[in-house]
């Protein structure tokens, strides 16, 4: 699928960002959560620096036994308890908070464990020359 101009310069955000995090990620398997726009442009930052991820967390989807970005979709209590397995990167714009507190419940601390990727709201801005 072909980025949109706007997209490539998320992309390169995310890219940074990825590149930022990668000692807290060491030897942590990536997971994604979030099977949308976010997570799309999320994976393809990953495969343009090399990175890879195991799965993708979307509860909305995870019973239509489909693959979101070629991966296994699974359900947010696969991964509780596993902070030092994962590195979770939320790829959303709502639910954050939601998705943030049922994080911490599961043991994973945010900057360590997990990321928020959904800043595109805050880039979209469409920016006036004057």
């Amino acid at each position: 699928m072909r980025s949109l101009p706007m997209e490539k310069n998320i992309k390169d955000m995310f890219k940074e960002k990825l590149i930022h995090l990668s000692h807290h990620i060491q030897d942590k398997q990536i997971v994604i959560w979030g099977g949308g726009t976010h997570g799309r442009i999320v994976t393809e930052a990953m495969k343009d620096i090399g990175m890879d991820f195991e799965y993708v967390i979307d509860s909305m989807r995870v019973n239509e036994d489909i693959k979101i970005f070629g991966k296994e979709v699974k359900e947010p209590a696969f991964i509780k308890g596993g902070s030092r397995q994962y590195f979770v990167i939320v790829a959303m714009t709502y639910f954050y908070k939601e998705v943030k507190n049922q994080l911490i419940e599961f043991g994973y601390q945010e900057s360590e464990d997990f990321s928020f990727f959904g800043e595109i709201g805050n880039v979209i801005e469409p920016v006036n020359d004057i």
